[in-house]
């Protein structure tokens, strides 16, 4: 795992000898990188995110009840 210093994003960084005696605060050489992984904001999971945040787990548990019996 690293963060990406373009954008400060938690990555994970794969290549060949990548972490060999690295320390938590290392930097990595940026032509030992093989491949990147990074998860993508996703709009509509940060909304629903904030809307379950917003109301009462009461409501959560009431719309779950109606689904059950629909």
């Amino acid at each position: 795992m690293a963060v990406d210093n373009l954008d400060g994003h938690e990555i994970i960084a794969l290549g060949k000898g990548i972490g060999f005696r690295k320390k938590i605060g290392d930097l990595l050489e940026s032509d030992k990188i093989e491949q990147r992984f990074a998860l993508q904001k996703n709009p509509a999971v940060d909304r629903l995110f904030s809307l379950l945040n917003e109301n009462s787990p009461v409501f959560l548990e009431l719309a779950v009840e109606i689904v059950k019996k629909s």
